[in-house]
């Protein structure tokens, strides 16, 4: 599971709710409220998570992930 994260979801600046290639995906959060409601858990990268994924990331391997 970790590594599926650090394969699809993290970034350079998080991870994202979502992964590009899920039917789902919004590339974008923008545009008017209904339209930014719609994508807000739909890949939105959330800069918190980068923490709880490198925790995890080490508990599983042992080491920190390349890149973070």
């Amino acid at each position: 599971m970790v590594n599926l994260c650090a394969q699809h979801l993290v970034t350079s600046h998080g991870l994202r709710s979502l992964a590009p290639g899920h039917p789902d995906y919004q590339e974008r959060y923008g545009g008017d409220i209904l339209a930014r409601d719609r994508a807000y858990h739909q890949g939105t990268v959330w800069s918190w998570l980068i923490g709880p994924f490198v925790s995890a990331h080490f508990r599983a391997f042992g080491k920190r992930p390349r890149g973070v």
